[in-house]
Parts: C-alpha cells; sequence; structure tokens
C-alpha cells in the first residue's frame, strides 16, 4: 500500500509539538478578488500605512485551527482553475505571501506567480518526502532535480562518497532516497528559518503581585501564513522520534506521553487501531 501524508499525519505531528493557543494569530477577510496578478482582499490596507480598518477582518490561530495547512499549499499545485483555487484557499485561510522579504508581511494581498511558485516548491517537498516513505528511488529524483539549483549549495553528493569512500555505483538508487530526505528536510528548514522564530509570552501568572517564573510560556512566531504552514510540516518531519506508522494504513502513531505526566505509549505499536490490525491479519490469511 503506498503511504500519503494526509491531514491526520499533520494533525498529530502539530499535537506532538503544542504551541500556546495565545499565540500566532493571522487575518482572513471577508471577500477577496482578482486584481490583474493578484488576489486582493476587500478591505485592504497595510498596518504601517494608518488606513488599517479591521471592520470586515476575523483572525484565527492557523497552527491550531488548520493543522494541514502545509498540505493544503501543496494541492493549489496543479489545479485545473489556479485563479479560482487561490480565491478559495484565501477565503478560508488568508493570503499565504512568500518566502521574499518585500511581499512577506502583507497580509491583504499576494502575488499569483509567487503563489504558484510556492505552491509547486510545496507539492515538490510533500512528493519527496511521500517518496522515502516509500521507498521510491525514481520519485525521489524526480522531484530533487526539480529544485537542483537550491539543493546544490546543500547537498554535496560527491563529498558524501567521498567520505564513504565509494562510488556512485556501488551505493545505488539509495542515494537518491537520501538526497529526497535531505533536500525536503533542508526546503523546509530554510524556509522556517526566514519566516519563522521561537518567541516569548506572559501570562497573568509572571505579574504583580505575585511574579512566577512559570508564568513565561514559549512560543513559535510566524511572519505571514506560509511561515506557519511550514512550521507543520517541520512539525511533521522532525518527530519521527515520537511517532509510528501503521503497518496497514500507513498513518502516524503517535508513541509520545498522552499527556506530561501520563504514561508513555509501548514503541513497538504496529497498527493505529484494532480495524486496521484486523485488516492486516485478514490480507495475510488470503
Amino acid at each position: 500500500m503506498q503511504r500519503k501524508i494526509g491531514r491526520d499525519d499533520f494533525k498529530r505531528g502539530s499535537e506532538l509539538k503544542r504551541s500556546s493557543p495565545e499565540a500566532g494569530t493571522w487575518q482572513v477577510c471577508e471577500e477577496y478578488e482578482i486584481r490583474g496578478d493578484w488576489v486582493v482582499a476587500r478591505y485592504p490596507g497595510p498596518p504601517w500605512t494608518g488606513d488599517w480598518d479591521w471592520e470586515g477582518w476575523k483572525s484565527y490561530r492557523p497552527l491550531e485551527d488548520t493543522p494541514d495547512l502545509f498540505l493544503k499549499l501543496a494541492h493549489l499545485h496543479g489545479q485545473p482553475d489556479f485563479e479560482e483555487a487561490s480565491l478559495a484557499f484565501s477565503h478560508k485561510y488568508g493570503v499565504p505571501g512568500s518566502r521574499y522579504a518585500r511581499y512577506r508581511y502583507w497580509p491583504h494581498k499576494v502575488n499569483l506567480p509567487l503563489l504558484r511558485e510556492e505552491a509547486k516548491r510545496a507539492w515538490d517537498i510533500l512528493k519527496m518526502y511521500e517518496a522515502v516513505l516509500n521507498r521510491d528511488w525514481e520519485a525521489a529524483k524526480l522531484h530533487c532535480f526539480e529544485h537542483l539549483d537550491e539543493l546544490l549549495d546543500w547537498l554535496d553528493l560527491e563529498w558524501h562518497l567521498r567520505n564513504r569512500d565509494v562510488s556512485l555505483e556501488e551505493v545505488g538508487p539509495e542515494i537518491y532516497l537520501e538526497g529526497g530526505l535531505l533536500g525536503a528536510m533542508l526546503m523546509v528548514e530554510d524556509t522556517v528559518g526566514k519566516l519563522c522564530r521561537p518567541g516569548s509570552i506572559f501570562t497573568k501568572r509572571a505579574y504583580f503581585p505575585e511574579v512566577d517564573p512559570a508564568g513565561v510560556k514559549g512560543v513559535w512566531e510566524f511572519k505571514n501564513l506560509l511561515g506557519a504552514a511550514y512550521l507543520q510540516m517541520h512539525w511533521l518531519m522532525t518527530s519521527s522520534g515520537d511517532i509510528a506508522r501503521c503497518k496497514w494504513c500507513g498513518l502516524v502513531i503517535s508513541l509520545a506521553r498522552p499527556h506530561p505526566d501520563g504514561r508513555k505509549r509501548r514503541r513497538d505499536r504496529k497498527f493505529c487501531g484494532e480495524a486496521c490490525r484486523q485488516a492486516h491479519h485478514r490480507s495475510k490469511k488470503k
């Protein structure tokens, strides 16, 4: 059975890396429209112009409310009507922005060619990661080559082979799986580094009259919605030590404690539930 990354994977990855519910909000306008090469909010106005009016806007917490945001961004790629799909995405979640500095802080509009580029990049990262999960070296190679110029700065194939004292022929297709995993992780890490940063908030416990250090909470902050999406993918990819995959359906099984004081789950779990265990058993009998 081919493994695909789904909403539950992202949800469980986010649960393992819980952020504070008081941090990380993004704004969504009631209505957006296409103007030339842009998706633009009906009520525009960057906050630094002094014209910002919150009428017609609402805030939400994408890290908690939409844990599969990266998946939704990636699925914009290849849509038959990209403009309409981008408009629908913006109506639900707001405009994502891009990795480039001059477009990074705009919550009221997004450039469509840049959004198309970001959707394609997210799609290739997703496919690289799924290729490694499925041991599909040809798919890993294909999507790595889509971003070869970007990855060449990080992946030095000759250096890897030289330090192992082996040739490309000896390594074989496995080298492309390694490249797919490293490539996907490094592309995600680079974007998170540009758009996200750790921060802190102070709860009531940190203030007078009883100042308590436990009132300081760590949070993750993001500069635009794209940053939130990549942070979710980063959580998913770096939670491998605390997750396993169901042998039947391929979904993530959390091995972390259900709560800080809870008992750690067994690391030898093979199925996410009794239904999958029985389905796997029936398939073996056949």
